[in-house]
């Protein structure tokens, strides 16, 4: 009797991990959508100062560290959160963060930026005299 349903067996662990695969793939690629997504936003993303050394532009801007939130729920859309350290042309630096509904870009000390970024850091260069 059990040599009986072992084809049936065999055919429900099949379609079990027939849908995990699947299920995994679906994930994958609307998780690399919503990174290239943010990563767009990262480089459209601008923050405008009288002293120019607090601009902003992520198309310019050099990438020192990129941090992705974990997955908790299962969702990407609801919470992933790309967070981006950069650096700007006058070694000031500032973090991006993808949430949504509107992207946040903050400009750090160098004292978090150290910190932050350990060996990535890099202090502005002295003025020449």
């Amino acid at each position: 009797m059990l040599a009986d349903l072992a084809p049936y067996a065999l055919v429900c662990v099949a379609a079990v991990v027939a849908w995990v695969v699947i299920s995994e793939l679906i994930h994958t690629r609307r998780l690399d959508r919503i990174r290239e997504e943010a990563i767009a936003a990262f480089r459209s993303a601008t923050v405008e100062a009288e002293e120019p050394r607090l601009k902003f532009r992520g198309s310019d801007a050099l990438i020192l560290k990129v941090e992705e939130s974990p997955n908790p729920h299962r969702n990407p859309a609801a919470w992933f959160t790309l967070t981006i350290f950069a650096r700007n042309e006058h070694f000031e630096y500032f973090m991006f963060k993808s949430t949504r509904p509107k992207p946040l870009v903050k400009h750090m000390s160098h004292r978090i930026a150290k910190h932050m970024l350990g060996d990535k850091y890099e202090p502005p260069p002295l003025a020449e005299a």
